[in-house]
């Protein structure tokens, strides 16, 4: 069975439902017969990357609300993630568009790479606060998980997996 999720790296609940999954499908009798495909899609894909602006100012502007209700709403999905084990932490979280990171996950894919990108992305993200537009965070992120460095640094200066 094929399973296709469309999701965005900068999408925490995506990140709770990834966590979710792996629970269930590890206790699934036929878990090595899944195959599981991240499939690209960018909440926001005119975003450009700002590191002089937080998550929460961000998420005022473009969603209509105080920083004191984005505040609200990063602690409400920071206590979901806590409930499934996870560390969301959005004081961290810089502006930055996944374009990409997405191209990242593709080239990871093609390596036989493409969960332990996305999960390295997912923590990188809203962990670790690292600038997920960044070509040099990106190369580091890919090395960690055994992709080659020049390889992902030739994929990321080109426009390859674009489409994807």
């Amino acid at each position: 069975m094929k399973v296709e999720v469309w999701s965005d790296v900068v999408c925490p609940f995506c990140y709770i439902g990834k966590t979710h999954f792996d629970e269930a499908l590890a206790q699934f009798a036929e878990k090595e017969n899944i195959e599981f495909v991240w499939k690209s899609f960018q909440l926001n894909p005119n975003l450009e990357t700002n590191l002089d602006q937080n998550l929460y100012e961000h998420l005022s502007e473009s969603k209509g609300v105080s920083v004191e209700q984005a505040k609200g709403l990063g602690n409400h999905a920071a206590q979901m993630g806590a409930q499934s084990g996870l560390e969301l932490n959005f004081d961290r979280s810089v502006v930055a568009n996944s374009f990409n990171s997405h191209r990242l996950i593709h080239f990871a894919k093609v390596n036989g790479k493409q969960q332990e990108m996305k999960a390295r992305l997912f923590k990188a993200y809203f962990t670790e606060g690292k600038n997920i537009d960044d070509t040099e965070t990106l190369i580091a992120l890919a090395t960690e998980i055994g992709l080659n460095a020049e390889e992902t640094k030739s994929v990321l200066e080109s426009d390859k997996y674009a489409d994807a």
